[in-house]
């Protein structure tokens, strides 16, 4: 992860309203005016980074979206943690990336097969 994006999603976390409170960001990227289906995922052992809460929160930001939200669960791996950097680490991300593409693959069959 470079040291900038780091230090940006660390300034968005102490922002009220998180990166919908920065005022650097251009009104043009508006997740209020996306229209298209919005897949939100949470993590059920990340309690710190991402709660369900927080991806809750998130969702309201995407007003006009189709949002569809999903939960996985250790047990959903057959794991006994996932966390919030669970899905970057190697053995976890092989079972969890395949899931979490899943429905976005689903979806959109011409980018499933551009990628498979």
């Amino acid at each position: 992860l470079p040291a900038a994006a780091a230090l940006e999603w660390a300034a968005w976390g102490r922002t009220p309203g998180f990166l919908f409170g920065d005022p650097t960001l251009s009104a043009e990227r508006a997740f209020h005016r996306f229209a298209g289906t919005a897949h939100l995922w949470n993590i059920s052992d990340d309690h710190l980074f991402g709660p369900a809460g927080a991806v809750d929160a998130l969702a309201l930001e995407f007003r006009d979206a189709k949002v569809q939200r999903h939960t996985v669960a250790p047990a959903d791996l057959g794991v006994d943690r996932i966390e919030h950097f669970g899905p970057f680490r190697r053995e976890l991300g092989l079972q969890l990336w395949p899931r979490l593409l899943a429905p976005i693959e689903a979806a959109t069959p011409r980018l499933a097969s551009a990628f498979g």
